[in-house]
């Protein structure tokens, strides 16, 4: 039998949709990939959830870290592989969701030319505000890193699914706007 990512992608839009039923307590949460930061680049999440990353123009990926190696991709963490929007596409039609399995905390770069030392583009879930590893800490080694950055450019840990944000005919008005 043969698979499409279409049908791969409505499979697992519908397995989303029913994590965020009414009446469930699992949420999906949108994170926003830009070349120099994530908005929001720190997110409280619960066993369940559903982090949704949204990818901007720009070329992008989001790629798990730990702390010690803010810009190094751990060993079974996730990995977006590169999205490339060009100016004025706004979004990327396909998001890049990771479900949350722990309470631990979790951190994330972006792993794309480069971004994550030359902004410190550092990110984490169920992270600390305060004490020893928090995300201004992260951001400043990031920064200092001064080593090309590493990008597994594959999909791992999470699955590429259609951007429910994502509108043609709003995307076509943009496009014809910005010529």
């Amino acid at each position: 039998m043969r698979f499409t990512l279409a049908t791969l992608a409505a499979a697992a839009t519908s397995a989303a949709v029913a994590v965020s039923q009414p009446g469930s307590q699992s949420k999906t949460i949108q994170v926003k990939v830009s070349p120099d930061h994530f908005t929001p680049d720190t997110i409280e999440a619960n066993i369940g959830d559903l982090i949704e990353f949204h990818f901007d123009e720009g070329r992008n990926s989001v790629v798990q870290t730990s702390y010690g190696k803010p810009c190094e991709p751990i060993d079974g963490g996730f990995s977006s592989g590169t999205f490339i929007v060009g100016l004025f596409e706004g979004e990327d039609p396909h998001v890049f969701t990771v479900p949350i399995q722990s309470k631990d905390p979790i951190w994330f770069y972006n792993g794309a030319a480069n971004q994550c030392y030359k902004y410190g583009s550092v990110g984490g879930i169920n992270v600390y505000p305060k004490g020893p590893t928090t995300l201004e800490k992260l951001s400043s080694k990031a920064r200092s890193y001064g080593g090309l950055t590493k990008n597994p450019n594959k999909v791992r840990g999470g699955t590429i699914l259609a951007n429910p944000l994502f509108d043609p005919k709003l995307q076509a008005g943009v496009e014809a706007g910005a010529r």
